[in-house]
């Protein structure tokens, strides 16, 4: 896997012209023009609850059926917002849960998908939170679109999601949870 640079990203998506047919794109987005990608940045949060279970909305593409998976809480970062603060406002957006200190960014992945009949392409930063307490998540304020693309939210053992065979994002899931699960039971 290709890794680049948040801050790279962000400079490459700037210097790039929209798509003609498509002029809405905020600034952290570009639709480029050679088979109009969508290249954007956006954040994802793992939350672990205190059993260790991270939480994980089930999605699906209505364009795409019976397409559908399981992905962290995240979305893209709006023009002017903080990285933490476009990852704060996606996971209490989707779930209800609001989070004071975020902490800072602990990885960056690349993710490429179809959703919509739309490729994107998207720099996640990676953010994790331990909660004390595991709240029932919520939809609090979804989208039209994300309402209709969000099934549901499962707190899940990694192993058992593995073991269940259900298709995750962002791919690298499996290697993605230890390592931060590791870094909380350092913090304890």
């Amino acid at each position: 896997m290709r890794r680049i640079a948040f801050a790279d990203l962000s400079r490459r998506l700037h210097a790039r012209a929209p798509c003609r047919s498509r002029r809405k794109a905020h600034s952290y987005t570009r639709q480029i023009e050679a088979g109009c990608v969508i290249e954007r940045a956006s954040t994802r949060v793992v939350v672990f609850d205190p059993d260790g279970r991270v939480l994980l909305l089930h999605t699906s593409d209505l364009c795409e059926p019976p397409l559908d998976w399981w992905e962290l809480p995240g979305g893209g970062i709006e023009t002017g917002e903080s990285v933490q603060n476009a990852a704060r406002r996606e996971l209490f957006e989707e779930t209800g849960i609001k989070v004071e200190n975020i902490g800072p960014c602990l990885e960056h992945v690349q993710g490429e998908f179809l959703f919509r009949g739309k490729r994107y392409r998207q720099m996640e930063a990676l953010f994790a939170v331990q909660l004390q307490e595991c709240p029932p998540p919520h939809r609090h304020t979804l989208s039209a679109i994300e309402g209709e693309a969000h099934l549901g939210y499962g707190w899940w053992h990694l192993n058992d999601a593995l073991e269940a065979g259900l298709r995750l994002y962002p791919k690298e899931l499996p290697e993605i949870v230890p390592r931060f699960a590791n870094r909380f039971a350092k913090l304890s």
